[in-house]
C-alpha cells in the first residue's frame, strides 16, 4: 500500500509524517533463537491486527492479513495469517531485541512456505506497532510483503460511520466493472470495530477487527468463495487520511456478472467515510434521486422527486409505485425499489451524514450501476 512501502531490510513507516523505526535487520536478525530469551523490556502486551502487501501491489497471493496477534508479558504470542484464501496459526516468543520469526508450511500449490519476521515496536513517541515482513514464492518467483500491525485501543470514542466505495474509472464501469458505489456500514464499540457492507456487484461482506490508537482500521474480507479479495485501511480520525487506501479483486468467474474480473484500486480522496448519527440530521433534505449508468455520468437515465416521510422512508412526489426506499436510523444503510413486480429493481447504499447525499447500486442482468440521491 503507498506509504507503507518498505525498503528491503529498513521499516519506514510513514501515517502522518515518516517514522524511521530504527529497525535495520542485519541478515543474522531472525536467525532461530538459541533458547529464546524473554522479551524486551516493557512489551506491549494486548492484541494486534494488521495487513501485509508488496510494493508493487495488492494481489491474491502475496497480501493478506495479521489477525488477532496476542501478545503476553512474557513475551509470547499467538494469532492467525491469512492470505491466499487460508488461515494459517502461528505463535511463539519475542526475543530480548523484541524480534520473533515463524516459518508457515503450506501446499507446494499454495506457493510453498512462508516466512514471518516481526518486530515489536514500543517507541515512547509513537503508537505500539508489530511491524516485519512476510516472503514467500508465487509461480517460481520470489516476493516481500511488508506487514504493519496495529496495537488495538479504545482510545477512539464509541461511534457509527458510513462509507461509500465508488467505482473504479480506469475499468470502464459499467460494463467492464460496476458503476456504482459499494457501502460498509461500521460501528466502534469500545475498539471493537463491526463491518457490514456490499460491493457494487452485490457481494455482500463483513468483518470484525479493531482500531489503532491513531484511527487506522484494517479492512480485510476474502471474496467469491475466497478466489477474490478486498484489502485495504481506513481511518475513522476524519482528520487523518495518510496511507488510506482499498483494493478490491474480482477474480475470473465461470459465471455471474463480470466474468472476466477486474481489480479496482482506490486511495484517500475516492473513498467516502462520514460519521453517522441517530436520528440522522438533515435528512429531510434528500429530495432528489438519480439512477445513472455510473456515479461519475454527467446525465442521469432517470431523475425521482422524492419526499421523506415518517420512519424516513421516502418515495416519488408524483407516483408512490414509480420509486419507495428507507434509510435505517440506525446504521445510515439505504434502501431503494424501482418499478414493481416484474421488472422491479432493488437498490442498495449508504448516506454520508456529513456530506448530506448518498449512493448505491443496483444490478440488472448484465452489469450493475449507480444510484445518487442528495438535496
Amino acid at each position: 500500500m503507498t506509504d507503507r512501502a518498505v525498503a528491503p531490510w529498513t521499516l519506514i513507516v510513514n501515517r502522518t509524517k515518516q517514522m524511521l523505526l530504527g529497525l535495520v535487520l542485519a541478515a543474522t536478525l531472525f536467525a532461530p533463537c538459541q533458547a529464546l530469551a524473554a522479551a524486551g523490556p516493557n512489551p506491549v502486551t494486548g492484541i494486534y491486527n494488521g495487513l501485509f502487501s508488496v510494493a508493487g501491489g495488492v494481489t491474491e497471493q502475496t497480501a493478506g492479513m495479521l489477525q488477532g496477534l496476542t501478545v503476553r508479558q512474557n513475551g509470547t504470542y499467538s494469532g492467525r495469517l491469512f492470505i491466499n484464501g487460508k488461515s494459517h496459526f502461528i505463535s511463539g516468543s519475542f526475543n530480548a531485541g523484541n524480534q520473533a520469526a515463524n516459518s508457515i508450511a503450506r501446499a507446494p500449490s499454495q506457493g510453498g512456505s512462508l516466512q514471518v519476521q516481526m518486530t515489536l515496536s514500543n517507541a515512547s513517541n509513537a503508537p505500539p506497532q508489530v511491524t516485519g515482513l512476510v516472503s514467500g514464492t508465487t509461480n517460481g518467483v520470489a516476493w516481500t510483503a511488508n506487514l504493519i500491525a496495529d496495537f488495538a485501543t479504545n482510545s477512539l470514542s464509541a461511534a457509527r460511520y458510513t462509507m461509500l466505495i465508488p467505482p473504479c474509472t480506469n475499468n470502464a464501469p459499467p460494463d467492464a466493472s460496476p458503476g456504482g458505489d459499494g457501502y460498509a456500514l461500521i460501528a466502534n464499540n469500545s475498539g471493537r470495530i463491526s463491518i457490514t457492507g456490499a460491493l457494487a456487484d452485490g457481494t455482500a461482506f463483513s468483518q470484525t477487527t479493531t482500531v489503532s490508537q491513531d484511527g487506522y482500521v484494517p479492512i480485510f474480507a476474502n471474496l467469491y468463495v475466497r478466489k477474490g479479495l478486498l484489502l485495504g485501511w481506513i481511518n475513522l480520525d476524519l482528520t487523518n487520511t495518510t496511507s488510506v487506501s482499498l483494493t478490491w479483486i474480482h477474480p475470473k468467474r465461470a459465471s455471474g456478472l463480470y466474468r472476466d474480473g477486474f481489480t479496482n484500486i482506490l486511495y484517500t480522496n475516492q473513498i467516502l467515510l462520514s460519521p453517522w448519527t441517530n436520528p440522522p440530521a438533515n435528512i429531510g433534505l434528500l429530495t432528489d434521486l438519480s439512477v445513472l449508468g455510473t456515479v461519475n455520468d454527467t446525465n442521469a437515465l432517470i431523475d425521482f422527486a422524492v419526499t421523506m416521510k415518517a420512519s424516513y422512508r421516502f418515495d416519488d412526489v408524483s407516483d408512490p409505485t414509480l420509486l419507495s426506499g428507507l434509510i435505517g436510523p440506525g446504521s445510515g444503510r439505504l434502501k431503494v425499489v424501482i418499478g414493481a413486480r416484474a421488472s422491479k429493481l432493488t437498490g442498495y447504499g449508504a448516506i454520508l451524514a456529513n456530506a448530506t447525499n448518498g449512493g448505491g447500486f443496483y444490478l440488472t442482468k448484465t452489469n450493475a450501476q449507480a444510484i445518487l440521491i442528495g438535496p
